[in-house]
């Protein structure tokens, strides 16, 4: 089975060249680490892209990145159905995966294993895609004020 696990390019450390290993630990709740079937997406939504928007507009910004994880390929632990605070009841949390063993799977994912959105479809993120997006997302944060002395 394919899970979905959402992706927010302010994670993205471009001295480091890949998202940084946090957006794939469990929830400082306990509550696991969130995740959606991609079976349950297409059925619900139509597409994994849609039932993003659909249910995650607020959280992720446009275009939605994604990595589709073959729940095979984890480290032994539990795939648990709890419906998101947006009302996805496709949203599931991988329970009973340590942070370490968590951390150890991701670290083995580069840039080509996520995907981008492309209106309802999507395909696979170049380094080019990453650089615009990031540049693009840190246009939108505020700028700091410069530092300017009073003079006397």
């Amino acid at each position: 089975m394919e899970i979905v696990r959402l992706l927010h390019i302010r994670d993205y450390d471009m001295h480091l060249g890949r998202f940084r290993s946090e957006v794939f630990r469990n929830s400082s709740n306990g509550s696991g680490i969130s995740v959606f079937p991609v079976s349950c997406a297409v059925n619900t939504s139509g597409s994994v892209c849609d039932h993003t928007r659909r249910f995650y507009a607020t959280r992720f910004i446009e275009p939605p990145i994604f990595w589709l994880i073959d729940l095979n390929d984890l480290p032994e632990c539990s795939l648990v159905q709890s419906t998101s605070t947006s009302g996805d009841e496709c949203h599931h949390n991988l329970i009973g995966l340590k942070d370490k063993a968590a951390r150890r799977f991701f670290k083995t994912a580069d840039v080509t294993s996520f995907s981008v959105c492309n209106g309802s479809a999507h395909g696979p993120v170049t380094w080019e895609c990453i650089q615009q997006l990031h540049a693009v997302f840190l246009s939108t944060l505020p700028q700091a004020k410069p530092n300017n002395p009073t003079e006397r």
